[in-house]
């Protein structure tokens, strides 16, 4: 799962700021689709196969609850903007998930794992834990930092990298 990222300001070949954001679009989202989709691979390594894995847009609360709800996944991946100040998720502009509605989700999920690949979501996993006690929850130690590279003409993402660090975890019986 990812939610939206944020409009992020474009350089040219020379590190000139360009006039244009990059912002996702339909246009572009294949593009990023397919370089989250290698960097999350880059960056989780041989701990998890993500060829095939579902990828998932969330717009709202609403998506997460109804995809792992509805689905048959055993670990989830959520990329995408915390808050730490308001300890939330934020999938899209003006959307927020809370832990405690992700513990509601996750309780009638067949979720084993669920990892939180977003800036300083170490006490949104902190909160979320003792609500899901047989789920293990990941977390980044640190803010997460992202490298992109946007053909500035079409706004494609041509590849993105995930810095790496390792994912710290709380709670669960699954290692």
């Amino acid at each position: 799962m990812y939610g939206d990222p944020p409009k992020m300001a474009l350089f040219d070949e020379r590190g000139r700021k360009v006039s244009h954001a990059f912002e996702l679009t339909a246009s572009n989202l294949l593009s990023f689709q397919n370089a989250l989709r290698r960097a999350l691979a880059a960056f989780l390594g041989t701990h998890l196969e993500v060829a095939g894995a579902e990828l998932v847009r969330l717009k709202d609360a609403e998506t997460f609850v109804r995809v792992v709800k509805s689905g048959h996944y055993s670990h989830v991946i959520y990329y995408g903007h915390a808050i730490k100040e308001l300890n939330i998720l934020l999938p899209a502009l003006g959307q927020n998930l809370t832990p405690s509605r992700m513990a509601q989700a996750l309780k009638e999920s067949s979720v084993e794992h669920f990892d939180i690949l977003g800036c300083e979501g170490a006490a949104i996993a902190a909160e979320l834990s003792p609500q899901v006690p047989k789920i293990r929850v990941g977390y980044l130690p640190a803010k997460r930092e992202d490298d992109v590279d946007v053909d500035v003409a079409t706004l494609r993402v041509r590849s993105l990298t995930i810095q790496p660090q390792t994912i710290q975890h709380f709670g669960g019986g699954h290692r």
